[in-house]
């Protein structure tokens, strides 16, 4: 499942479309849905496997176009826009929820992906709630 914060259309690298003739990238996909938010990274991912990190990295990104990282990061993103739109927790709190070092790790990385500030983009979600009612 992919969550589109600004209702823009997803790119195609950005969409996780795993063949079932990939099993290793299947887990990879499973594991990080479910790990990614306790704060887990490639290496934690990879040591789920019997192959090397490397061969993990480069299965994954062939069978979706986008490396181990960027899925990593894409699941806690999407977590913390849920809880942007749907809590008014404190930015700190988030960002230990979606499994970041820091409050600061998580304001660069959705400036950096999503092109605006959390709060913004927080101001942007009720405003558009309102105006659905």
């Amino acid at each position: 499942m992919t969550y589109n914060p600004l209702g823009i259309a997803p790119r195609k690298s950005t969409a996780l479309k795993i063949s079932r003739d990939n099993p290793i990238a299947q887990k990879a996909r499973k594991l990080i849905s479910e790990l990614a938010t306790s704060g887990a990274n490639v290496d934690a991912i990879a040591r789920h496997f019997t192959c090397s990190r490397r061969l993990l990295e480069m299965r994954f990104r062939e069978a979706t176009g986008v490396s181990l990282l960027d899925a990593i990061r894409n699941v806690r993103l999407e977590q913390a826009c849920r809880l942007l739109r749907d809590s008014n927790q404190a930015i700190g709190r988030i960002a230990l929820q979606c499994g970041y070092a820091s409050e600061s790790a998580l304001k660069t990385n959705f400036k950096k992906r999503l092109g605006m500030t959390m709060s913004r983009w927080r101001r942007s979600q009720s405003l558009s709630q309102r105006q659905a009612t």
